[in-house]
Order: C-alpha cells, then structure tokens, then sequence
C-alpha cells in the first residue's frame, strides 16, 4: 500500500471516529435539551455528521480496495447548506422570549469547542493533502464543520442576549451587510 493511500486511510480513522463521537454528543444532546431553538440545532448538527460519516466510509470503501480517490463521495449528499439561516429563522419564529438551562449553554460551549477541533484537525489534513479529489473532500468538510461552529456560536448568543442578537440581525439586514 502506498504512503499517500496509508496516510490518507488514516486520516479518514481518525475523521469518522470525531464524526461518530459528534453524533453521538448531538444525539445525547437533542434528547437531554430544554430550550427547543437548541434542541433543534443538535437535531441538524446530528443529522449531519451522519452525513459525513456516510461520505467517509464511502471514501474508505475506494481506497480500501486500492482505487484511487474520486469525487464517488458527493453521492452521500451534502450537509446542511444554511444553517445559519435555518437558526436565524427559527430564532425570529421564536422571538426574544427565550428560556434556557445553564445545561443548554454549556452543551452549545461542548459542540462550539468540538466544531472548533474538528475545523482544526481538517485544516491541518488539508495541508498533507494530495491530489485534487483529496483537497476538495477536506475542503468541503472544513467549510461544513465552519457552519456548524458559526450556527452554534449565533444559538449561544441569541440565548444568552436575544435581544441583542436580534438587533445585530436587524440592523445587519438594514445596512446590508
């Protein structure tokens, strides 16, 4: 076996492991969540490292087999594309009313540290990547796994300040940016 198809085999290890172990904590977290805009985002959060664990195996499956890398893994589909609009418009839907646990806050503090891991050991895979296929399959999850960070850090925010949140959302839509 080659040293780029072991490294890569590795590589893709150790990114289902952090994806199954991301399912699981979501999973755990939509079931034990009391604030329903948090649940809701663990619940798009879990689906999509199943997702992602399903594009990795895929990826494994061609590379196991001694096949080289291929843009095969698409065919699992894509994660979440908005989810920050997804929040943002269950945020707005629910208004500045908002109750949460210190529970929720410090399971969003959990996903936003683990989404930040995630992005990290992804940028650092993309640098020892080799070959188009291999850099746009990384590419792509660093850019899904920034979504996530980005969809939990808003729900963090808008539960701990809605009011706030939901001037810096207005004012936003107002000026344009």
């Amino acid at each position: 076996m080659s040293e780029d198809r072991t490294r890569a085999l590795q590589m893709l290890q150790t990114a289902m492991q952090m994806e199954e172990k991301g399912h699981r904590f979501y999973q755990k977290k939509v079931a034990e969540c009391t604030n329903d805009l948090a649940r809701q985002i663990f619940e798009k959060l879990r689906d999509d490292e199943v997702v992602h664990v399903a594009r990795i195996k895929r990826i494994w499956s061609f590379l196991d087999r001694g096949q080289p890398w291929s843009d095969e893994w698409e065919a699992e589909g894509q994660a979440t594309d908005d989810l920050q609009g997804f929040f943002r418009d269950l945020a707005k839907a629910h208004g500045t009313e908002v109750q949460t646990d210190q529970g929720d806050l410090e399971a969003l503090e959990m996903g936003i540290d683990f989404e930040q891991r995630a992005v990290a050991y992804d940028q650092n895979q993309l640098d020892e990547a080799r070959g188009p296929q291999e850099r746009q399959f990384i590419q792509r999850m660093i850019a899904e796994e920034r979504s996530h960070y980005a969809a939990l850090v808003d729900v963090k925010y808008d539960l701990t300040d809605p009011e706030a949140w939901t001037l810096e959302m207005e004012r936003a839509g107002l000026d344009g940016a």
